[in-house]
């Protein structure tokens, strides 16, 4: 997924996979699940956007414009 630096959104990702981004992360691990959720505001996070996969990588991209 890619967002520019002004989408004022709140964005939600859980896996047990990868996690990559160009935004500042707040990550919360489950233990003994693998799982992760990871949260990033992006201006003032008026809207939600969640992001999940069961295994997969979650990418999380500013955009260049």
């Amino acid at each position: 997924m890619t967002l520019p630096q002004t989408a004022d959104t709140l964005v939600t990702m859980t896996t047990s996979g990868e996690l990559t981004t160009d935004f500042s992360l707040t990550i919360d691990r489950r233990p003994g699940s693998g799982r992760k959720t990871a949260q990033a505001t992006i201006a003032g996070g008026k809207s939600k956007l969640f992001m999940t996969s069961n295994r997969g990588s979650l990418k999380l991209l500013r955009s260049p414009f």
